[in-house]
């Protein structure tokens, strides 16, 4: 790899010193492309300058012969207009005189029609005056009864919603009365309920020496639980006493049969001394068992009668007397309520009835008003529209002056027509023809007042449009003088940024060589040092190697078939010894435990040979313990404590009992038990 990197930077190095004479080259080449580009661009320069000129002179020519034409069409309007003026003005002078003839003609109709109007207005007048004298007595019966009629509603308002508000009690009473058999059902429930768990007559009198009395029979039975519990402990101990007596004697019965003196009195033990020693024994095994099954019998019934004292606390603890409480006082309150609703009813009643009356007299007045409701309206229309009227006086009054207005306008009417020398038929349609005449003489008149102005201006525009013209024709040989081409300017730019962009490109490449460079260098400096470690690395795997041999040949010697099993050889005599021994006095149906060479246990009973997987979860634990008192035996000799972690854990509440009672047993000589 550090050969490779040497020919790399050398191949780098080539390509480097190459790119760099491109460089050059190519440097020079720009330097010539930019002299031409600057040479293009002030011939463009020049170009455009010259060319925003042309277009300046060309747009002020177009502007001035726009110009030039919309003045040629206003003169010819212009003669048009004093034409129209000329013909128009003896018809203009009529106006004034003909205005006033269309005004007094206007207020003489205007006074025509006022007196129109106030004539139908005084002849309304006296009608609506006829009118109300003849409905007066109507009316006044009318507003009578409405004054009755309001009274009569305001006293019906006290007592609307009354038929309601009693369909609604009694079907409240209904649902109260529903309630309370509900209430007096489930009461009577209960105390018949706790009336016979508590063998004794419980109502809603005795009801609150109830909590007195449950706790009076639960103390009973709570000390009643207690002796039982106190007779199951004593039988425990008494049995547990027992079999150990039963396997003292089996002891001695063993021990008789291969002893030569008696172990009671220290004689010689003759045959027939053994035999009646055996017979002794025996029977007194006999006693004890016949004994330990009366015991055990007796256990058995005070453990039933703890679950029986268990089922009645249950039972007791399920009454609840606040519940029946609870219940006594909502039937009274719903007693009371029903109460309530009943005087209700009654009061609702009484309105009902006086509702029904007032209905009957609302409609009666409802029917006579309905009788005379049309007199009465035409009565206040009648009066409404006369308040709005002028009296009659008053109204003759206004009518004498309009009388004297219009003779007077007749007059001026009549001077104004000898004026215009005739009577106009239509004076409105006549001025409005003059007044639109006159619009088109205002309108003409501003403008035929500019001809001279308009012979002047045109006469300037044209001489402005010869001297722009001749400017144009000297701009246009100095274009054509520059000779610029537009395409070859382009196409100098293109080459040049063609060429600077190929120029950076090279010194991007000279960057990336170098830096590769660089790169390689710093791989070969790596390479280097890798290489120094590696090889410190191979000399401290070959001093490993030795090392692990020596270590698989210790591991060999201590492993599990060499110093191991030799040591488990000569210590499974006695181990087996001492758990057969502790798990003897767990008192199972087991009678040996083998322990084989790799330490696999398993039990001999009546069925056989058994392996720890066949046997149950307490005789497990009772044989994890003995295995476990049998190598601290080995280890440290007489065990006088012992420590257990949680021995109960997946045991039922039977087997518990057991192992308490195993454990008590074993360790009655001293020991301690630690439980957690």
């Amino acid at each position: 790899k550090i050969t490779n990197c040497d020919n790399k930077i050398q191949d780098l190095k080539q390509q480097l010193q190459r790119t760099k004479e491109r460089i050059n080259v190519v440097q020079l080449e720009i330097e010539r492309l930019k002299n031409e580009v600057e040479r293009y661009n002030k011939m463009k320069e020049d170009f455009t300058k010259l060319t925003h000129q042309k277009s300046l002179i060309e747009k002020d020519i177009k502007a001035l012969e726009d110009m030039l034409r919309e003045k040629q069409t206003e003169l010819e309007k212009a003669q048009k207009a004093r034409k129209i003026i000329e013909e128009l003005k003896a018809e203009i002078d009529k106006i004034p005189l003909l205005e006033e003839y269309s005004k007094q003609k206007n207020i003489q109709e205007q006074l025509k029609k006022d007196k129109e109007v106030l004539q139908k207005i005084l002849d309304r007048v006296i009608t609506l005056s006829s009118t109300i004298s003849s409905l007066e007595d109507r009316y006044r019966e009318y507003e009578a009864k409405q004054i009755e009629l309001r009274g009569l509603r305001e006293q019906r308002k006290n007592f609307e919603g009354s038929k309601q508000n009693l369909t609604r009690v009694q079907a409240q009473l209904k649902t109260y009365e529903t309630d309370k058999s509900s209430v007096i059902k489930e009461l009577e429930e209960e105390l018949t309920k706790c009336s016979q768990i508590l063998n004794q007559q419980i109502t809603s009198e005795n009801l609150y020496e109830l909590e007195t009395i449950l706790s009076k029979k639960k103390k009973e039975l709570e000390e009643l639980k207690n002796q039982l519990k106190n007779q199951i402990q004593n039988y425990t101990q008494s049995i547990g006493k027992l079999q150990q007596k039963i396997k003292d004697l089996e002891d001695n019965l063993s021990k008789i049969s291969e002893a030569e003196v008696c172990p009671l009195c220290g004689r010689e033990l003759t045959p027939e001394h053994r035999e009646n020693l055996q017979k002794e024994f025996n029977e007194e095994k006999r006693r004890i068992e016949a004994e330990i099954e009366d015991l055990k019998g007796k256990f058995n019934e005070a453990e039933k009668r703890i679950k029986e004292t268990e089922r009645e606390l249950q039972k007791i603890l399920k009454i609840d007397p606040a519940r029946m409480l609870k219940l006594v006082k909502k039937l009274a309150d719903i007693e009371e309520k029903i109460k309530e609703e009943m005087d209700e009813i009654e009061e609702l009643k009484r309105k009902v009835s006086e509702l029904k009356r007032i209905d009957h007299e609302i409609k009666q007045l409802e029917e006579r008003l309905d009788e005379l409701k049309e007199d009465h309206k035409k009565y206040e229309v009648a009066k409404s529209e006369l308040t709005q009227y002028a009296t009659k006086e008053q109204i003759e009054e206004k009518l004498q002056p309009i009388e004297t207005q219009l003779q007077e306008i007749l007059k001026k009417l009549e001077e104004l027509e000898a004026k215009l020398g005739y009577k106009p038929t239509e004076p409105e349609k006549e001025l409005q023809d003059l007044r639109e005449k006159r619009r088109i003489y205002d309108q003409n008149l501003p403008i035929a007042e500019k001809i001279e102005e308009l012979k002047q201006d045109i006469s300037s525009s044209q001489e402005k449009i010869s001297q722009l013209k001749l400017e144009m024709e000297t701009i246009k040989a100095e274009i054509e003088k520059l000779a610029y081409d537009e395409e070859q300017h382009k196409k100098a730019e293109d080459e040049l940024n063609k060429t600077r962009e190929e120029e950076n490109n090279l010194k991007q490449k000279v960057s990336e060589l170098e830096t590769g460079i660089k790169l390689i260098g710093k791989q070969k400096l790596e390479l280097q040092k890798e290489l120094e470690e590696l090889s410190e690395k191979e000399k401290e795997k070959t001093r490993i190697d030795r090392f692990i041999q020596i270590l698989n040949k210790i591991r060999q010697t201590y492993s599990k078939d060499g110093a191991q099993k030799v040591i488990r050889a000569r210590a499974r005599p006695l181990l087996e010894r001492f758990t057969r021994e502790s798990f003897e006095r767990f008192n199972l149906e087991y009678s040996d435990v083998k322990i084989d060479d790799d330490y696999n246990i398993a039990v001999a009973g009546p069925q056989g040979i058994r392996s720890i997987d066949q046997i149950s979860g307490g005789e497990r634990v009772a044989l994890a313990i003995a295995l476990r008192l049998a190598i601290a035996r080995l280890l440290a000799g007489k065990v006088e404590a012992l420590i257990l972690d949680e021995p109960t854990t997946h045991l039922d509440e039977e087997r518990r009992k057991e192992l308490v009672s195993i454990m008590n047993s074993f360790f009655r000589e001293g020991g301690r038990i630690i439980p957690q």
